[in-house]
């Protein structure tokens, strides 16, 4: 028998009409009745009298009929069991990260190496930069994934741990274009520019405020705050204002040309990507199989135009 007889059914006593029930299955009508034929011989009764219209139901098919719902969800739970098994039975990449990274260099990553996904469930747990590596420090068996910038050091007592650079990337300040292709703001002529900016406690946040770069910006006032990229790369593409972004959280935009440097005259804030693991963890095979590939892999530095 398969789930799809017993879904049929119950679309058949919802309509009451082969036709109509067909068409709401998205199956030509001979088709439909053909699996409903074939739900009767599994069972071996007629469920349906055909010699009617509109169709109705049998003894037996009223019978069935009061067990096919239960039928149904009973199905539907056991297989989501099982696919729950399988998952939990696959070994578990877990990997600390901020936010920004979660959004784009995880996937990069994946996309690198497909068979991660094949071998392993992958558990990306999104924080900032703070609690990513408490929580880091907290399971030996997990991996760390930053943005670094020199201006912010980083100090991590466990000895153990091992690290690497993958590439780097820039903040740098972005402006969205209208219809025509003229960005929405003039680092020239614009008296004053709104700022969509990252909270305060945002490690991004400290980095470009602690560059000289920021002097250039007086005329920006900050008038909107959230530490998710993505939101803030919606608002600049809106026209609200302009944003400092990673820029490779920002490829497609800006080759189709939907977003642009504010300003050459800016210098951007570089942040070098690192990886993290625990030495002496018991991580699992495909763990330690991804942190030994990641050498190879380097996160290329993007272009980008005003």
């Amino acid at each position: 028998m398969e789930l799809k007889w017993v879904e049929d059914f119950l679309c058949l006593a919802q309509y009451g009409s082969f036709a109509k029930a067909a068409k709401n299955r998205n199956v030509t009508q001979p088709a439909f009745s053909r699996r409903i034929k074939a739900l009767e011989d599994w069972l071996g009764a007629e469920l349906v009298n055909r010699n009617t219209y509109p169709a109705s139901f049998t003894h037996a098919g009223f019978s069935f009929l009061k067990q096919a719902n239960e039928l149904k969800k009973q199905i539907e739970f056991a297989r989501a069991e099982t696919l729950n098994q399988v998952t939990v039975d696959k070994p578990n990449i877990k990997i600390n990260t901020q936010h920004s990274l979660s959004e784009y260099l995880v996937g990069e990553i994946i996309d690198h190496y497909p068979e991660v996904l094949r071998e392993s469930v992958v558990n990306v747990e999104p924080s900032n930069f703070h609690d990513s590596v408490q929580n880091f420090l907290a399971d030996t068996s997990s991996l760390l994934l930053l943005m670094q910038f020199d201006c912010i050091p980083l100090f991590i007592p466990n000895k153990d741990v091992q690290s690497m650079d993958i590439g780097i990337d820039y903040l740098a300040p972005m402006v969205g274009v209208d219809k025509r292709g003229t960005p929405y703001f003039d680092y020239q002529t614009s008296k004053q520019i709104p700022m969509l900016s990252y909270t305060t406690k945002s490690v991004f946040r400290q980095a470009i405020e602690k560059s000289q770069t920021t002097k250039q910006l007086s005329h920006c006032n900050i008038v909107y705050e959230n530490n998710v990229t993505h939101s803030l790369k919606n608002m600049v593409l809106s026209g609200h204002g302009v944003a400092w972004l990673p820029l490779n959280s920002i490829k497609k935009e800006l080759a189709q040309g939907r977003l642009l440097l504010l300003s050459k005259e800016i210098e951007p804030v570089v942040g070098r990507i690192r990886l993290y693991r625990h030495q002496a963890s018991e991580s699992c095979l495909t763990t330690t199989n991804l942190w030994q590939s990641m050498n190879s892999f380097k996160l290329e530095p993007v272009r980008c135009k005003v």
